[in-house]
């Protein structure tokens, strides 16, 4: 994933179990997260039947995250997955096209898990951005740049 993106993977196990059961699913490491904490099977029967569950990778920092899914049932077992993610550099955005005396919106990201303050700046003085924003934990905003 780049830096202010989510990725989706998929973690697979086969329930044996006898019985409908619910598996509970938690994950361990801040850059990764599932969607639904309980997730249903089916009995096994003879085959097994397949539980998918959906692990979103977050990250807010470069390089590699690792972390750990555990997807447990009383009937149906544990199952510990490990997880990596590989996080890579933004690509930059644009070009946009601003008429003079208009304004146009760039969505930035904060990926950082605490509200942080953000110093803005163009490198053309025929432009103009506010000084600094404070963007909410997780938060996507529009930054407005003039022309």
């Amino acid at each position: 994933a780049v830096v202010s993106t989510q990725s989706t993977g998929q973690a697979r196990l086969v329930n044996y179990s006898k019985t409908k059961v619910d598996y509970s699913s938690k994950t361990e490491g801040a850059e990764f997260h599932v969607e639904k904490n309980t997730q249903p099977a089916t009995s096994g029967g003879v085959g097994g039947t397949e539980v998918v569950i959906d692990v979103t990778f977050e990250p807010a920092s470069l390089g590699e995250s690792k972390g750990t899914l555990v997807v447990s049932s009383g009937a149906g077992g544990e199952y510990v997955f490990p997880l990596v993610g590989q996080c890579h550099h933004p690509k930059p955005q644009g070009p946009f096209t601003i008429r003079a005396g208009q304004s146009i919106p760039v969505q930035f990201k904060n990926v950082f898990p605490v509200p942080t303050t953000f110093l803005l700046s163009v490198d053309n003085p025929l432009f103009a951005v506010k000084q600094s924003e404070l963007i909410r934990a997780k938060k996507t905003i529009n930054i407005m740049v003039t022309y």
